[in-house]
């Protein structure tokens, strides 16, 4: 399996598969988060797994000082075009310190966690974001819902966009969904992967717990509606970080 995001994520085909995953999407997204969280005008944000940027571009839109990271470089420099004054963007591994005692508020957002073939890896991320967390801000985790996802798994799918056939197979093994993507693009093909650790909610509030992240709040979907651990599509977990009196 190995560290398979190093190279799918890279690829265009990765774009042409997840072409539904629009700025509007994003926007909507980010338009129920900041409702719900009443963040002071002036906060630091960071969007850790920022991907090409969509989610950090609409939260700088409401004037916040943001910061978005991703491991690929080739993801990065696409959201390069976006950036200005008060949106920065850097290719960073989360698994290593970024900025200690930093951001209002972090988000890792759209299941960019989980993908570590080390549960050591996932440990070390979990610290590592936390890390960038203010005394007393704000995390927040977008991950997929393990039950949704094993009860309402299709094992094969095929998929046709812009003359490139996708063959999609996923399965459960060691508790992670994985997903094969066999691309054929003319007379040529290539196989990608896929690999998540499926983390129940009890299981990421005790991940995070010794990073003094105390999970407050719980939705199901990106319109925070109320979590069903058996209905819901999502798991966005609200933590709020401890505040250490000197």
């Amino acid at each position: 399996m190995g560290e398979w995001f190093k190279t799918w994520f890279d690829t265009t085909y990765y774009d042409i598969l997840y072409d539904d995953r629009d700025e509007l999407e994003a926007e909507e997204f980010i338009q129920h988060l900041l409702r719900y969280l009443n963040l002071d005008q002036k906060a630091f944000v960071l969007d850790i797994g920022c991907s090409t940027g969509r989610h950090a571009l609409a939260l700088a839109e409401y004037g916040f000082d943001v910061t978005g990271i991703d491991l690929s470089l080739n993801r990065i420099e696409k959201a390069l075009v976006y950036q200005n004054e008060h949106l920065n963007f850097y290719q960073h591994d989360m698994r290593h310190l970024f900025r200690i005692n930093y951001y209002d508020v972090v988000f890792n957002l759209f299941t960019s966690f989980g993908y570590f073939e080390s549960p050591n890896d996932d440990q070390k991320a979990a610290l590592s974001m936390a890390l960038n967390v203010k005394n007393g801000g704000i995390f927040v985790l977008d991950y997929l819902n393990s039950h949704y996802v094993v009860d309402g798994l299709i094992h094969e799918e095929h998929i046709t966009k812009q003359n490139i056939h996708f063959d999609i197979t996923k399965k459960l093994l060691n508790n992670r969904v994985i997903k094969q993507i066999v691309v054929c693009d003319h007379d040529s093909c290539q196989m990608f992967e896929e690999s998540v650790r499926l983390y129940s909610l009890a299981e990421i509030e005790l991940l995070f717990a010794p990073c003094r992240l105390k999970l407050t709040q719980v939705f199901g979907n990106h319109q925070l509606e109320p979590y069903d651990a058996l209905k819901s599509e999502r798991m966005i977990c609200i933590f709020k970080k401890d505040i250490i009196n000197l």
